[in-house]
């Protein structure tokens, strides 16, 4: 419903697509800020950096996250 109320106001405002720009831009930005970080707690300070079996870790994902941000293939 909000969402409609935004692109209804920024028609009448006779600026509709800066809506798809308030979404766009936070994406490019936000989310590769975040899965960054995610990354950093994946991979980062692990005992054994030459052994690939030892230098991952296995971080559970909220209900949340994953319905926001979605998977990225290698």
């Amino acid at each position: 419903m909000i969402n409609l109320v935004f692109l209804t106001g920024f028609a009448a405002a006779d600026t509709w697509w800066l809506y798809f720009v308030l979404w766009i831009l936070p994406t490019m930005t936000w989310e590769l800020f975040i899965s960054r970080i995610r990354n950093i707690g994946e991979h980062g300070a692990v005992g054994d950096k030459d052994n690939r079996q030892q230098n991952t870790r296995t971080t559970p994902r909220a209900f949340a996250d994953r319905a926001i941000f979605r998977e990225r293939s290698p």
